[in-house]
């Protein structure tokens, strides 16, 4: 399985954290709408691939899973506490926003049998692997 990370401009996102850090120049506010990808996690099984994703504090609604032209995408948002102008924040390292994952899949996945379960703000997705079937082929002998 091939893994394919939507997130074209998260190597400039961490150059600016990186300078931001070194001059101390941290912005919460740019940190809750950055967007993110929550790390994931695949494993081969004897009949299916699973993946299992990290998504504390997201609600089922807010996420989206899509299969299109053999390619799996979770996507979703984690929606940014509303903070008060009494409360004071010495640091804020949560990222909120929008999150988009890609993967695309092998021909010996089965994209029509695809079971997705959310559980203590974990998403687990079984692929099952297609079995290919075995042809008897008669050879005739010349």
């Amino acid at each position: 399985m091939k893994l394919v990370n939507y997130a074209p401009f998260n190597e400039f996102n961490r150059l600016a954290r990186t300078m931001d850090d070194m001059f101390g120049l941290w912005n919460t506010e740019r940190s809750r709408t950055d967007h993110w990808a929550p790390a994931v996690d695949v494993k081969e099984e004897a009949d299916r691939i699973v993946l299992t994703m990290d998504l504390p504090g997201i609600k089922k609604e807010d996420i989206n899973l899509k299969m299109e032209n053999r390619v799996l995408t979770i996507e979703g948002e984690r929606k940014a506490e509303e903070k008060k102008d009494a409360e004071r924040y010495y640091q804020v390292e949560r990222r909120y926003g929008k999150f988009s994952r890609a993967f695309t899949l092998s021909d010996k996945v089965a994209v029509d049998e695809v079971d997705a379960k959310y559980e203590d703000g974990v998403l687990t997705i079984a692929l099952k692997k297609e079995v290919p079937e075995e042809t008897i082929k008669q050879i005739e002998i010349h």
